[in-house]
C-alpha cells in the first residue's frame, strides 16, 4: 500500500524481514538459542506449505461455491509427536494458515484443531505437518509409545 503497487522497491522490504528475524533470534532466550533449521529442511517445507495453501485453498473455494460438496466440520483432539514445544507451536500456527483448519487450543503436546474435512482427514493432515516441521528443524518424530524415531 505504501508503494502503490510498485515493485521497485521489494528490496527495501527484504531488507527490514530479514533485520526482523535478525532481531527476534537475537532476542530469544538463552535456553531457546540452539535451534537448528535445516536448509534442505526448509525448501522442502515451504514447497510443501505452497502446494497445500494452493490446493487446500481451492478445496475450501469449491466447497463454498458448490454446497453439494460435502463439508464435515469437526473439532479434532491430536496428540503431537513433536518433541519440542517451538516446533509444536511452529505446527500449531501453520495449521491455522491452511485453509480449512485452525489451530484452537495447543496445551503441551495437546492441540484442538477445527476441521471443515472431518477428524480423519485433520489428523492425516497434521501428522503430514508435522513430519514436515520435524524436517525443518531436523528433529525425530515421538511414536505413540513416546519413544522418538
Amino acid at each position: 500500500m505504501l508503494t502503490g503497487g510498485s515493485t521497485d522497491t521489494w528490496y527495501i522490504g527484504a531488507v527490514f524481514v530479514v533485520a526482523a528475524t535478525l532481531a527476534s533470534l537475537a532476542l530469544l532466550p538463552d535456553d531457546r538459542r540452539g535451534w537448528r533449521v535445516s536448509a534442505g529442511g526448509a525448501l522442502r517445507f515451504t514447497l510443501f506449505f505452497l502446494k497445500e495453501s494452493l490446493v487446500g485453498g481451492a478445496d475450501v473455494a469449491l466447497r463454498a461455491l458448490r454446497p453439494s460438496l460435502p463439508l464435515d466440520p469437526d473439532i479434532v483432539d491430536h496428540t503431537s509427536r513433536l518433541p519440542e514445544s517451538h516446533a509444536r507451536v511452529f505446527a500449531a500456527c501453520v495449521m491455522s494458515l491452511l485453509p480449512g483448519t485452525l489451530s484452537a487450543e495447543l496445551d503441551r503436546r495437546e492441540l484442538r484443531i477445527h476441521s471443515l474435512v472431518g477428524p480423519e482427514q485433520a489428523r492425516r493432515n497434521m501428522d503430514r505437518l508435522e513430519a514436515r516441521v520435524a524436517d525443518l528443524f531436523g528433529l525425530d518424530l515421538i511414536e505413540a509409545g513416546g519413544r522418538r524415531r
